[in-house]
């Protein structure tokens, strides 16, 4: 077995670079660690003890259930989407299910789940679907195997992301029957940022500026959408690559755009 020389960065944490696989980072303003494993996970920090799975996890989340007195259980489930996202451990040895409650609308501002070691995740519903309205929903950091099903997002507001669902710096995510509605508030549906994703099974999004948005060296394996409607673009890329299987694909004014060298194949 032959070895490479690794870098190691140190300095201001917004000065760090996007480390490659087995790189190291030192924030010295922040005193936080970081390993290079698709994108800057964080693996510690001075004064803080991480956590980690012991066993799977499964939470239940309705609209009407509580983030005070709810415990994640079907019959006292919590009330946000982002109370249940914050009580995933650091490291994931198992699998942890957050799971929507069926016809169950959610009303939050941002929504972000982020740094997560290892394991699998799933956030779900099931065919009666659950709605959120967010100004938007972002994972970033996370080496998990992400998924989600069911869902419905609805842009609640243009922020400084103009998207509505954002995968930065993610190993692996399968979206399967997953709905955007951008409500022509200019911004993007799915926005895939130096991630591998696979968008599948009745997937749309509608009155977007472009309902699959990849950049940063992205890659994705789309297949079965549902058209969507009010698109500017259907489909963009920059400096990534899209394979497209089958021929049911996002619908825009413009089908198909690629900057940088970036491929739709």
């Amino acid at each position: 077995m032959s070895y490479r020389p690794i870098q190691h960065y140190r300095g201001n944490e917004a000065d760090l670079p996007q480390l490659m696989a087995g790189e190291i980072g030192v924030a010295t303003d922040t005193k936080r660690l970081f390993f290079g494993a698709g994108g800057n996970q964080e693996v510690a920090r001075v004064g803080y003890v991480p956590t980690m799975t012991t066993a799977d996890i499964y939470y239940h989340v309705n609209s009407e259930g509580s983030d005070e007195t709810g415990d994640g259980s079907e019959d006292k489930p919590f009330k946000t989407v982002q109370h249940a996202l914050d009580l995933i451990p650091d490291f994931i040895r198992h699998t942890v299910t957050i799971h929507l409650a069926s016809g169950a609308t959610f009303n939050e501002d941002i929504i972000t789940c982020r740094n997560h070691l290892g394991g699998d995740i799933a956030i779900e519903s099931d065919e009666g679907r659950a709605t959120i309205n967010c100004k938007y929903l972002a994972f970033s950091n996370i080496s998990s195997h992400l998924e989600l099903h069911y869902l419905d997002l609805i842009s609640a507001g243009v922020t400084e992301l103009d998207r509505v669902l954002s995968i930065s710096n993610c190993r692996y995510t399968m979206i399967r029957n997953t709905k955007i509605d951008g409500k022509s508030n200019g911004v993007r549906g799915f926005y895939i940022l130096n991630s591998n994703v696979e968008i599948y099974e009745q997937s749309s999004a509608s009155n977007t500026l472009a309902a699959i948005f990849l950049t940063g060296k992205a890659t994705a394996k789309v297949y079965d959408l549902l058209p969507g409607s009010g698109n500017e673009i259907g489909m963009g890329v920059d400096s990534s690559i899209i394979f497209k299987a089958g021929t049911a694909m996002p619908a825009g004014e413009t089908a198909e755009v690629e900057y940088n060298g970036g491929i739709i194949q």
